[in-house]
């Protein structure tokens, strides 16, 4: 098996799915993989997997300037509905005594101006989609410490525990392979819903390093940047405190030497 099918094997199974690979159905045409839900050792579901895993947008489903409906039909009428296709399918279900079979599509790398439509279009002709990230993700969090015989499963193991569990290695792969916008991504998601984090005295500093070296320090921005995410009490007390002078000391008036001595000295 390739590793894109071994990863999802190892992910519908771990979600109590058997699964059935290169499924032949005559005419060159094969289903890629079938997978089953067994409960009290019967079938209860079946998915129709089909996939188009890429890494690079240059060779996904849909391109930049392509029709998604156009593309995401013809796609729908190859995988699943070649007369071929439905024909083995309504077999495998009346084998299997179950009334129907989902379709489900995973995707790789697709341009981010056409994610939502691409998933709109295969929604609306009946095939639900994943993205083989999210697949990735699940499939990563599964794994445990036990010994995986499966050498795909195996090096994603090694990834998660070695490298997504080291915070140097992580970060030096954070500014290895992620470029300006993504990066930027990166660390809003990390920071978004881990507020408590900024709590830590050593992190708060490291943090305070990083914005004072930045372009936020500049006061223009900063203003900007204050008065657009703080609520106007905070903003106000925040502008009372900087403004707050602290207060002034009387000087001590020196004592008025009486007329007299004036013109003594005189």
């Amino acid at each position: 098996m390739n590793p894109e099918r071994e990863i999802l094997n190892f992910w519908f199974n771990s979600k109590g799915y058997l699964t059935q690979h290169n499924i032949k159905v005559g005419h060159n045409r094969e289903i890629y993989m079938l997978a089953l839900k067994i409960e009290n050792g019967q079938p209860t579901e079946c998915i129709h997997v089909e996939t188009q895993v890429s890494v690079s947008a240059a060779n996904a489903l849909v391109r930049e300037g392509e029709s998604t409906e156009k593309q995401v039909s013809l796609f729908v009428k190859k995988k699943f509905e070649t007369p071929a296709v439905k024909k083995k399918i309504k077999s495998l279900i009346e084998s299997y005594s179950i009334d129907s079979c989902k379709r489900l599509v995973v995707l790789g790398k697709v341009p981010k101006s056409k994610s939502k439509s691409i998933a709109s279009h295969f929604r609306a002709l009946d095939v639900e989609t994943v993205r083989f990230s999210d697949v990735l993700l699940d499939s990563i969090k599964a794994l445990d410490g036990q010994t995986y015989h499966n050498n795909t499963v195996r090096t994603l193991q090694l990834v998660k525990f070695l490298l997504l569990g080291e915070p140097e290695a992580l970060a030096e792969a954070f500014r290895k392979f992620m470029k300006g916008s993504s990066k930027q991504a990166f660390l809003s998601a990390s920071l978004r819903g881990n507020e408590k984090l900024l709590s830590s005295k050593a992190l708060s500093q490291e943090l305070a390093t990083a914005f004072f070296s930045s372009g936020f320090s500049k006061p223009d921005v900063l203003a900007e940047l204050l008065a657009e995410n703080l609520s106007r009490r905070s903003y106000n007390a925040l502008l009372s405190r900087l403004f707050k002078q602290a207060p002034r000391q009387k000087k001590k008036s020196s004592k008025e030497k009486p007329l007299l001595s004036f013109l003594q000295k005189n």
